[in-house]
């Protein structure tokens, strides 16, 4: 594993449908050596749940949120949405994702005087197929996951806040965002309003299956084909009215970069908390295109050169000025 460099097979001792319970012999170490238990944390998969699919393509639209607010800010929400027709797609292999996410992350557990292991013999897990099963994983987000990270980063002297359900999007005072992922840094409050100085990253962790991977490809097919031509006004990207899997996707993808956009960041995580884990960071060149870079996870319990969900979630996540411009200066 990337944190501990443990075998994970001899991290978890018992895997349960109810709890996972940690090697005993880890937990000792951990207690006497908080950084160990940190990097041991960071190496747990999260959980494993089989949400059953739509059986029909046409899943219904009263089950989805793709609501940008009440006031979006039109221009910045038209000129996201030209530039996500046109997009570049780009895959991060885990090398890259390492390097650029991991290892300043590491760098600073290294260097940082870590009061807390943040490792437990045992934790809960959601159960499998139960009711309102996509507020439970909220719960289990919110009570197991966003707490722990938020502390990582507390003990590594990073002053920001990770996880804030409801804030005003620093660019309008009339984007309220509401999400279940999100590394804050600093919060101003003006006429009555609060928001954050930065929003580091932005996502949405729902345990429902929406058949994201298939709307995922079928958008970046169009991208690669759609050919913007101004002179026809009869011109359209979805080739039918249809209510597929692609379209959801792509109102999806286009709803969280222009929240992330209005936030300040560059940084989106979709997941439908089992077989679609997404990291995507948008960049624009010189001449206005976008580039989408994305990194996979298929399931949470899967393992890609040593990098879990959580640990993929907390370095992504992580990020502060002071390190953009060490890994400037180191590139």
């Amino acid at each position: 594993m990337f944190f501990s460099a443990i075998y994970s097979n001899k991290i978890i001792e018992i895997d349960t449908e109810r709890f996972i319970q940690i090697n005993t012999e880890l937990v000792r170490e951990a207690f006497r050596d908080c950084e160990t238990g940190t990097r041991i944390h960071l190496d747990i998969p999260l959980l494993n749940l089989s949400p059953k699919s739509p059986k029909e393509e046409n899943f219904p639209l009263s089950n989805v949120s793709l609501g940008t607010g009440t006031n979006p800010v039109f221009p910045a929400f038209v000129y996201i949405t030209d530039a996500l027709l046109s997009a570049k797609f780009r895959p991060i292999g885990s090398s890259t994702f390492i390097r650029r996410y991991l290892l300043p992350l590491d760098r600073q557990i290294k260097r940082a005087d870590i009061r807390d292991s943040h490792l437990r013999p045992s934790f809960g897990i959601p159960r499998q197929e139960v009711i309102w099963s996509e507020v439970i994983i909220h719960s289990y987000f919110n009570a197991k996951i966003s707490p722990a990270i938020q502390s990582l980063y507390r003990d590594i002297n990073t002053s920001g806040r990770f996880n804030l359900v409801k804030f005003y999007a620093p660019l309008s005072d009339s984007l309220v965002v509401e999400r279940d992922v999100a590394h804050i840094w600093g919060c101003k409050k003006d006429h009555g309003f609060s928001y954050p100085e930065l929003c580091f990253a932005i996502g949405n962790y729902r345990k429902q299956s929406y058949r994201l991977q298939k709307g995922f490809e079928g958008m970046m097919e169009l991208t690669q084909n759609y050919h913007p031509n101004p002179a026809d006004t009869k011109q359209r990207f979805f080739p039918s009215r249809d209510w597929t899997s692609t379209v959801f996707f792509t109102l999806l993808l286009r709803k969280y970069l222009y929240q992330a956009f209005m936030c300040g960041t560059n940084r989106i995580f979709l997941s439908d908390n089992n077989t679609f884990s997404r990291f995507f960071e948008y960049h624009f060149d010189n001449n206005g295109i976008m580039t989408i870079e994305y990194y996979i996870i298929d399931d949470q319990q899967t393992i890609a050169e040593g990098i879990t969900l959580r640990s993929a979630m907390a370095g992504f996540f992580f990020n502060t000025p002071l390190l953009q411009q060490e890994n400037y200066e180191a590139h």
